[in-house]
């Protein structure tokens, strides 16, 4: 198994590898697709890939095609994320994003605090009357 820097990129449809990702792992080539990146409208050769994620997270026979992209050897799209829950975090100024899959349940931050709100408000009517 080969290690590969990875971009997580919501704005992408479709995941792809680079041409060293290519290379070190010796793809060959399933067909060829129409790839529409920040450049314009390409034809590309498309993959099947594997990839391993952290936490166990496995995408089997994943089709990709060749990109052309840089900080990264991995573009991540959103065929992959949506397949689970995503989220990113940002507490004491450290960003940090977990990935889960199968996705268990909607996250809504605004739901919470909703619920919080009416938790704590209800506390504080039950200390007042007790005055």
């Amino acid at each position: 198994m080969v290690q590969f820097d990875a971009i997580w990129d919501t704005g992408a449809t479709n995941s792809c590898v680079t041409q060293a990702v290519i290379d070190a792992c010796g793809l060959v080539p399933i067909g060829i697709a129409q790839v529409h990146g920040v450049g314009g409208a390409t034809t590309e050769e498309a993959f099947l890939v594997n990839i391993y994620l952290p936490g166990g997270v496995v995408f089997s026979g994943l089709r990709v095609t060749r990109g052309r992209f840089v900080g990264g050897d991995i573009l991540i799209g959103m065929d992959v994320m949506n397949q689970g829950d995503f989220a990113v975090t940002n507490h004491g100024g450290i960003t940090k994003f977990s990935f889960r899959i199968p996705s268990q349940k909607h996250i809504d931050f605004y739901e919470q605090h909703q619920a919080l709100q009416k938790q704590f408000g209800r506390r504080s009517q039950k200390k007042n009357k007790k005055k």
